[in-house]
């Protein structure tokens, strides 16, 4: 199983009408580094079986924007990728999935990394410092699933790099 986590796009902030953070929109910027996302998945020929996706505003914005070009994907959204989320409810949605298949998470920090650390590192509580900007794609390569999710770091780009990468 490959298991990509991407945090949503860059979003715009507009103190004087931010009344519900949930609603926040994906800022040009933040369309521009998704958009390039997109073409990266499809540059490398990454067909992508499932894109869980946070029901926050942003969250869903940028699964959109992968969805497009990912036909064959199931777009789901689930509420454990809230901020609030709980990373081992995650892990368990996604040990469910065919083991062939290549999952697409999208959602916010710090669950991301939370979860990332999570799937990753071989101790319990260890943190290991992961930048996840806003447009970050990680990759990771599944070794088991049971009786826990555990994998290993593929790659990690920036969307800077993914910008270099996608054209």
């Amino acid at each position: 199983m490959d298991i990509f986590i991407l945090r949503h796009g860059d979003a715009a902030v507009d103190t004087k009408k931010l009344v519900d953070d949930s609603k926040r929109s994906l800022s040009d910027v933040g369309i521009s580094e998704i958009e390039n996302v997109s073409r990266l998945l499809a540059l490398h020929k990454i067909e992508l079986d499932y894109i869980f996706s946070s029901p926050l505003n942003r969250a869903k914005q940028t699964a959109k924007i992968i969805s497009e070009k990912q036909k064959k994907a199931k777009l789901i959204e689930l509420d454990e990728l809230k901020p609030e989320g709980v990373k081992e409810d995650i892990a368990r949605t996604i040990s469910k999935q065919n083991v062939e298949s290549k999952i697409l998470i999208v959602g916010h920090t710090p669950l991301l990394l939370s979860l990332l650390n999570y799937i990753i590192s071989s101790e319990e509580h260890a943190q290991i410092r992961i930048p996840l900007k806003t447009g970050s794609l990680a990759r990771i390569k599944t070794i088991s699933i049971d009786p826990q999710l555990k994998g290993d770091l593929f790659w990690l780009l920036s969307p800077k790099l993914i910008r270099k990468l996608s054209k």
